[in-house]
């Protein structure tokens, strides 16, 4: 189920690979240098502050990508946190992350 991500204020310009509006997420990853939801009816959704965090810590795309239960998961970021490996030769590599 998807929830009319066309309604959002943003919607036109935006380029944030995860949005709250979109329910499928399970299978979208966020890079650190990437996009983030601009708009303001989400300021309470814990992986949204998570993403600011590490674009605050300025934690590199090269710590690899982090998926929205990731993001959810996390209870502290710092500009060493690292996701997941594109490559997928490494397991995940996350710093203050509870499975």
């Amino acid at each position: 189920m998807q929830a009319n991500i066309g309604e959002c204020p943003s919607f036109e310009g935006c380029e944030a690979p995860l949005c709250p509006l979109d329910e499928g997420l399970s299978d979208a990853a966020w890079y650190p240098d990437e996009d983030i939801c601009v708009s303001r009816k989400f300021p309470s959704l814990h992986w949204l502050k998570r993403q600011k965090r590490l674009r605050k810590y300025k934690a590199p795309a090269s710590n690899g990508y982090f998926t929205k239960e990731m993001l959810e998961n996390m209870r502290r970021c710092s500009s060493g946190t690292k996701g997941i490996n594109p490559d997928g030769r490494k397991a995940v590599e996350m710093a203050g992350v509870v499975s």
